[in-house]
């Protein structure tokens, strides 16, 4: 590990930052659910997710002070803020589906990047990822058969939570680095065609039109 006194790139420092901003925004999404859920249990769940996030958080905050980039949370916490607000408990499964999935795939593209230090990163914060996944499609899978105006409001749901769930994939074409590459662009890519086909596999039987997921 690098120390502060020998900083690296801004590149991997920005890498950094863009991931400890999924992490909080995760941990907070999956807080503001624990007031929706319906069961004892869910709020469980939930609570150990945001549990998850936070320890993701602290281990990419910890490495970019490691690193000579500074303290993360007052940076990244405005961008939090901005995200919409929770308003349902069918809501809430919607965002596990979409947004946690956005950055367990992403996190997927930086388990195969070119830089090792992305690579382990990645390795030491996607293994909680898909037990989060799991439990959201369990949850819809109920809802759906028990929610009135389940598609109507899945719908919505997807409409309104999908773009910041694609914001959580970095661009198609990195910045050039002399440090670099950092990361694989063809992983990335991969990654995105992936989240689509998982989410058109998962959401089109349960009413979501088709084109939702096109890219």
């Amino acid at each position: 590990m690098t120390s502060a006194a020998t900083p690296t790139c801004g590149c991997f420092r920005a890498l950094l930052e863009r991931q400890g901003y999924r992490e909080l925004a995760a941990a907070q999404l999956f807080s503001s659910g624990v007031a929706l859920a319906p069961t004892l249990d869910e709020k469980q769940m939930l609570a150990r997710h945001c549990l998850d996030e936070l320890e993701h958080f602290e281990v990419i905050a910890t490495e970019l002070e490691d690193q000579g980039g500074g303290e993360l949370l007052s940076r990244v916490t405005p961008a939090v803020a901005a995200l919409p607000t929770v308003e349902s408990w069918l809501e809430m499964v919607a965002v596990g589906i979409l947004f946690d999935r956005a950055v367990y795939h992403q996190l997927r593209a930086y388990a195969a990047a070119p830089d090792a230090r992305v690579a382990a990163l990645a390795v030491r914060v996607i293994a909680d990822e898909q037990e989060h996944i799991a439990a959201s499609q369990a949850a819809l899978r109920d809802l759906g058969r028990r929610e009135p105006d389940f598609v109507h409001r899945l719908v919505a749901a997807v409409d309104r939570w999908l773009p910041a769930s694609l914001a959580c994939f970095d661009d198609e074409t990195p910045p050039a680095c002399g440090a670099g590459p950092h990361v694989s662009v063809e992983a990335r890519n991969l990654a995105l065609r992936t989240y689509r086909e998982g989410l058109s596999e998962l959401l089109v039987p349960e009413g979501v039109p088709q084109g939702r997921f096109a890219g």
